[in-house]
């Protein structure tokens, strides 16, 4: 996926939500935390339902805890028996990947502009073979923030 298909998927739950949310409380989140600035340097705020908020809350839970994306579905009905509003159940597979993509687009500017700000790095380039002969290449960046 290139750089602009992911920002159209960040701006896409960002901007419209789900087609269900439209009549629901909004949630206001700064334009920064979904969109490129040099795509949309002049956007206001973005409105983010309460529902798109909570689920996206529990994939980067699941993310995060490293639970596999087959628990999501699992998560939103733990959280529906436990009172919490959650109108999102049985998500198909495109749809909590495009989700886990937009939040990983949104952590990764967020790092990225630390690293720029950062005075201190260090940074480690390892280059290894997989079974299928693919050359893959890791970077680690240490940072100071």
């Amino acid at each position: 996926m290139d750089k602009q298909d992911q920002l159209k998927l960040a701006s896409v739950w960002a901007n419209e939500g789900s087609p269900n949310s439209k009549d629901e409380e909004r949630v206001t989140a700064p334009a920064s935390a979904v969109c490129d600035d040099e795509e949309d340097e002049g956007a206001d705020d973005i409105s983010i339902s309460g529902e798109d908020l909570k689920l996206f809350n529990t994939i980067y839970f699941a993310a995060k805890s490293e639970l596999p994306s087959e628990s999501i579905n699992g998560l939103l009905q733990l959280q529906a028996l436990n009172g919490v509003s959650m109108k999102y159940k049985n998500l198909s597979w495109d749809s909590i990947t495009d989700i886990q993509r937009s939040i990983a687009h949104v952590l990764k500017s967020s790092i990225v502009d630390d690293i720029k700000e950062s005075v201190f790095y260090g940074l480690t380039l390892d280059e290894s073979t997989d079974l299928t002969v693919e050359k893959r290449l890791s970077i680690c960046i240490r940072y100071v923030k």
